[in-house]
C-alpha cells in the first residue's frame, strides 16, 4: 500500500485546496494524495503552529533560520514565515510530490521559503544552523 513517505508517490493525483484561517491568518493551501492533512489543517498541526509562534513571541525570539522537517505540503513552514517575515524558512521532505506542493503553496501565499527533496538534512547547505526546528510526525 502506498505511503506518504515514499520518495515518488505512485498514487493517482487528486488535488484539494482549502483555506487556513488559524492564528489570524488567511492562507490557502493545496494538498494531494500521498500527503498528510489532505482536507485541512488538523488539530495537532494547528496546536504546533500556535504554540511555536506563541513561545517565540513570549521569549522575544526572532527566529532567523527555521527548518520544517518532513514539510509535506509546507503548511508549517509557510504559516511560520507569515509570522516571522525575516526568518529564512527551509523545509525538507522525502516525498517529491509534497515538496512540489510546498513550493507551490509558498508562491501562492507570498512566502519566500526554500523546500527541498531530502531524506532529512542531506540536501541542505553545509554548515547551515537552525534556531527553530519544527516537525509534525
Amino acid at each position: 500500500m502506498p505511503q506518504y513517505f515514499e520518495p515518488v508517490p505512485t498514487t493517482a493525483s487528486d488535488r484539494k485546496t482549502f483555506k487556513y484561517t488559524g492564528l489570524n491568518r488567511n492562507l490557502t493551501f493545496t494538498t494531494d494524495t500521498s500527503g498528510f492533512s489532505r482536507s485541512g489543517v488538523d488539530f495537532g498541526t494547528d496546536l504546533l503552529l500556535e504554540e511555536s509562534v506563541k513561545d517565540s513571541k513570549a521569549r522575544g525570539i526572532k527566529p532567523m533560520h527555521m527548518l520544517d522537517l518532513g514539510c509535506g505540503a509546507g503548511i508549517v513552514g509557510v504559516t511560520f514565515k507569515s509570522y516571522f517575515a525575516r526568518c529564512e524558512v527551509y523545509g525538507t521532505d522525502v516525498n517529491t510530490r509534497a515538496v512540489a506542493l510546498a513550493e507551490e503553496n509558498a508562491v501562492n501565499n507570498n512566502a519566500d521559503c526554500t523546500f527541498l527533496a531530502s531524506d532529512v538534512t542531506s540536501a541542505l547547505p553545509e554548515g547551515l544552523l537552525f534556531d527553530t526546528i519544527l516537525t509534525n510526525p
